[in-house]
């Protein structure tokens, strides 16, 4: 991969990727671009189209699943100030897609994260995942999402205790 950044404000990059030690091998290809009007803000963009090559044997049919193709797009904006508030969004929408249509899917994905310096030791935590798959009749449809809130204590004259308490809900269903 390389990434070449033109000035303070516009980077790009791009990447091949080839994972050859799975059962799902893949060779795809990733390109982007970000983009930090001020110290605060960055956004960027991505894309990725590529190709993964199952091996894995279907037990309903005997024969080796096919192949599909895989397109993604994403956005990103990320937030950090000096007063402590960080904060982060991406989504992102996945396209996949094979010959006889026995693969095709299309996936929603949400992350949002945001973490608050209440004080020099204490900090508050949320986030949210979320992803959404539509499926044909072959694969099935997928809905999830992972919500969670917590304090964190990390004292900053002395480290030797450190505590995060958090709450965590999961809803899975595939």
């Amino acid at each position: 991969g390389a990434r070449h950044r033109f000035n303070d404000q516009w980077s790009v990059y791009g990447e091949d990727n080839y994972d050859m030690f799975g059962k799902r091998q893949s060779l795809t290809q990733a390109y982007g671009v970000t983009y930090t009007p001020d110290t605060k803000w960055t956004f960027g963009g991505g894309l990725e189209a590529g190709t993964v090559f199952d091996l894995i044997i279907d037990p309903a049919t005997g024969l080796e699943n096919p192949d599909f193709d895989r397109q993604a797009y994403s956005l990103l904006a990320t937030y950090r100030d000096e007063g402590g508030i960080d904060g982060k969004a991406k989504g992102e929408l996945r396209f996949d897609d094979s010959d006889d249509d026995s693969r095709d899917v299309e996936s929603y994905l949400v992350a949002l994260a945001l973490g608050i310096r209440v004080s020099d030791d204490w900090r508050a935590l949320g986030a949210f995942d979320m992803v959404l798959s539509d499926a044909t009749d072959s694969t099935r449809d997928g809905r999830y999402a992972e919500g969670s809130i917590g304090f964190a204590y990390r004292p900053a004259e002395g480290d030797r205790f450190n505590a995060l308490a958090k709450y965590t809900y999961l809803y899975d269903m595939p």
